[in-house]
């Protein structure tokens, strides 16, 4: 059975993003504090470690994202929050015991 692909015509769905009229910057905050409680848990069951996890994530990713704008020529735009949201979830994954190197290039490579 031979098919007319001369006449095929492309189905349009709908974007996957829908404007809700929050802005991204809204969005990622209602994430970190959503993440705060497991944050202050984790700080309160592992101590100053899983802080310095938390902190040493979120300077390399945000680090890492506005080197990577500088890169290619575009506005530095870290003021969004994602890669804070992306870098406290990544520390979220790796023990308080990780060294800083891991957690700096794991947080790194979760930007690039």
């Amino acid at each position: 059975m031979k098919t007319d692909t001369s006449k095929a015509m492309l189905a349009m769905s709908a974007p996957p993003y829908w404007h809700c009229g929050q802005t991204v910057f809204r969005r990622s905050m209602d994430m970190l504090i959503a993440l705060a409680p497991a944050a202050v848990m984790s700080v309160c069951t592992w101590g100053i470690s899983s802080a310095r996890v938390m902190a040493v994530a979120i300077l390399s990713a945000v680090a890492t994202e506005a080197a990577a704008s500088k890169v290619m020529k575009r506005r530095i735009r870290v003021d969004d929050l994602t890669a804070v949201v992306s870098a406290l979830l990544l520390a979220f994954l790796l023990p308080a015991s990780a060294p800083w190197w891991i957690v700096a290039l794991g947080s790194a490579a979760a930007i690039l």
